[in-house]
C-alpha cells in the first residue's frame, strides 16, 4: 500500500511539475508576445509616426533647392524659405518625440544610433542651405545631402523591422523597398526639377539620372518579390496601366536624349 501512494504521489509531483513549466512557458511566450506588441506599437507612434511627414518634406525642400539653384529668382527664393521653415517644424518634432525614455527604454542600440545619426543629419541642414543661398554648391552637391539624410529615415526604419514575428518583419521589409522605389522616383523628380529651371541638362546629370531609374527600378523589382500575391497583382496592373507607362517612356526619353547644352 505504502509503495503505490509513494508511486501516485510520484506520478502527482511529476503531473504537476509538467503543467507548471507548460503553464510558465505559455505566460513567457504571452508576456513577450504582449511587451513586443507595446514595444511595435510605442515605436511606430514615437518613432514611424514622425518621420513620414519630415521624410516627404524633406524631399520637398531638395526638389525646391535645386530648383533655385537652377533659376535663383524671388519665386523660388520664397518657396524654398517654405519648404525649409516646414522641414524644420518636422525636425523639431521628430527630435521631441524621439528623445523619449520609450523609445531608449524598447527600441534597439541600433536603433538609438540610426536616430542620433539623423538628428545629427537634420542638425547640419544648415551648412548646404547656406551654400545654396550662396551658389557655391552645385546641384549634385545639393541632392547629395539631402538625400543622405533621407537614407538615414530609411535605416531607422531598417531599424525598426527587426520584429520577432518573421511575416511581419519580411512584410514590413518589402513596403521599406517600395518606399525606398518611391524615393528614388523623388530623387528622379528633385534632378529634373533643377535641370528643366537652369533650362540644360549636363552630361554628368543625365549619367547620374540614369544611374538612379536603373536603382529605382531594381529595388522595385526586389521588393515586388516579397509582396503576398494578391498585391504582386496590383502592383502589376498598376505598373501596366498608361500613366506608369508615360513614366517609363519620359524615363527613357531623358535617358537618350541630345548631348550637353541641349534644350531638356
Amino acid at each position: 500500500m505504502g509503495s503505490r501512494s509513494t508511486n501516485l504521489r510520484t506520478k502527482v509531483v511529476a503531473l504537476l511539475v509538467s503543467l507548471v513549466a507548460l503553464w510558465s512557458f505559455t505566460a513567457w511566450v504571452t508576456v513577450r508576445d504582449g511587451v513586443n506588441l507595446l514595444g511595435v506599437q510605442t515605436l511606430d507612434s514615437k518613432v514611424f509616426d514622425p518621420t513620414e511627414p519630415l521624410l516627404l518634406q524633406l524631399q520637398l525642400e531638395r526638389r525646391a533647392s535645386l530648383t533655385y539653384l537652377g533659376r535663383p529668382d524671388d519665386a523660388q527664393r520664397a518657396t524654398l524659405a517654405e519648404a525649409r521653415r516646414r522641414t524644420d517644424q518636422l525636425a523639431a518634432k521628430f527630435i521631441k518625440s524621439t528623445e523619449n525614455w520609450q523609445v531608449s527604454t524598447l527600441g534597439s542600440d541600433t536603433l538609438d544610433q540610426r536616430i542620433k545619426a539623423l538628428v545629427s543629419g537634420l542638425d547640419n541642414l544648415d551648412t548646404t542651405r547656406t551654400a545654396v543661398d550662396e551658389r557655391s554648391v552645385d546641384r549634385a552637391g545639393a541632392i547629395a545631402t539631402f538625400t543622405g539624410v533621407i537614407e538615414s529615415i530609411y535605416r531607422v526604419y531598417d531599424a525598426l523591422g527587426n520584429l520577432d514575428d518573421e511575416q511581419v518583419a519580411e512584410d514590413t521589409a518589402a513596403l521599406i523597398g517600395l518606399n525606398r522605389s518611391r524615393e528614388l522616383l523623388s530623387q528622379e523628380d528633385a534632378l529634373l526639377a533643377g535641370v528643366l529651371a537652369a533650362g540644360r541638362i549636363t552630361p554628368a546629370e543625365r549619367a547620374e539620372f540614369t544611374r538612379i531609374v536603373g536603382a529605382r527600378q531594381f529595388v522595385a523589382s526586389s521588393a515586388l518579390v516579397r509582396l503576398p500575391a494578391a498585391d504582386q497583382r496590383r502592383y502589376e496592373a498598376m505598373s501596366a496601366g498608361a500613366t506608369f507607362s508615360r513614366l517609363t517612356g519620359l524615363e527613357t526619353q531623358i535617358m537618350q536624349g541630345a548631348g550637353a547644352g541641349g534644350r531638356p
